[in-house]
């Protein structure tokens, strides 16, 4: 699961043989205060679950 891949801050690279995904880090992420960091994560988990039908 990729929650914040969408917005460009994480992009999949592998699959480890034990099925651990790794990401590769494309920009900082945000410097949040805890309120936005939730909001921030929500909305990203929503976005995730409308993309896969869920």
């Amino acid at each position: 699961m990729q929650v914040v891949g969408p917005s460009g801050y994480y992009e999949l690279t592998a699959t480890d043989p034990d099925g651990w995904p790794h990401y590769k880090q494309l920009k900082p992420m945000p410097d949040l205060n805890p309120f936005e960091q939730e909001n921030f994560l929500k909305d990203h988990v929503l976005l995730y679950f409308e993309e896969n039908g869920i």
